[in-house]
């Protein structure tokens, strides 16, 4: 119960912030459906954001009059819990195109495997504006490997966009739980990096999300009026203390 309980927390707080953690997808491998002319699959992770196609600096799927779907995915290389997913449209032109898709989360490879382990990660119903980027949040819990945008009946208007940024955390132990209660009543003495006043659990976890350094934190109530919330760098070895609670992020 205790740990489900931080997961939530913790879970909590990664869809409030990541927008500000790395972009898994960076020069990630990627594959799509098929390919048009030099337009291939791996502009959308080039990091170049720039919105003429001509560029090259777009994906951009076949045309295909009699496709069911298009689909462009990429390869974490890593499971991880998916929080947000951000997709940069064509501006110079056809920017229609990129509307009604799905984003996918799996586990294993689409390609091999027998979907098993796909989730919904978000349904972007309508059409994304020219030159635009929209900021989805996964659904919580959200848990894979493989990012897949999908796009179904898309016959004369197929899949293009020009990046595509992942933002996520990744998973820290075997039973898919993104952060685990070390200990409650117990406090790491120890490697604090930082202590801050009359801070709650969450914002307490804020903090030591943003901070590089840190990989746990120590978190006592507000209402006692002193240091509530330390932050720390350490491997843990908690020791007895009711009024703190100790967190490995």
């Amino acid at each position: 119960m205790a740990n489900a309980l931080v997961f939530v927390l913790v879970a909590t707080l990664l869809r409030a912030t990541g927008l500000d953690l790395p972009n898994l997808a960076l020069n990630k491998p990627t594959e799509q459906s098929s390919e048009e002319s030099s337009f291939t699959s791996d502009l959308a992770v080039d990091g170049n954001y720039n919105t003429d196609i001509h560029a090259l600096s777009c994906a951009h799927v076949a045309s295909d009059p009699g496709a069911s779907l298009d689909w462009w995915q990429v390869d974490l290389q890593k499971i991880f819990t998916v929080l947000t997913v951000s997709v940069t449209n064509r501006g110079d032109c056809c920017h229609e195109r990129l509307t009604n898709f799905t984003v996918e989360v799996h586990t294993s490879e689409p390609m091999t495997s027998s979907n098993t382990g796909i989730q919904v990660c978000y349904l972007h119903e309508g059409t994304v504006g020219s030159g635009l980027t929209v900021d989805l949040t996964c659904a919580v819990n959200t848990i894979g490997r493989y990012v897949r945008i999908v796009k179904y009946n898309s016959g004369n208007e197929p899949l293009a966009f020009c990046e595509v940024v992942v933002r996520g955390a990744p998973l820290h132990n075997t039973c898919g739980e993104s952060s685990v209660l070390f200990n409650t009543g117990a406090r790491e003495p120890d490697y604090i990096i930082a202590s801050h006043e009359n801070i709650g659990k969450l914002d307490c976890a804020n903090m030591c999300f943003r901070k590089a350094s840190c990989n746990a934190f120590n978190s006592r109530s507000p209402s006692i009026g002193v240091v509530s919330c330390e932050l720390l760098a350490v491997a843990l070895d908690p020791v007895n203390d009711e009024a703190w609670d100790v967190y490995v992020m």
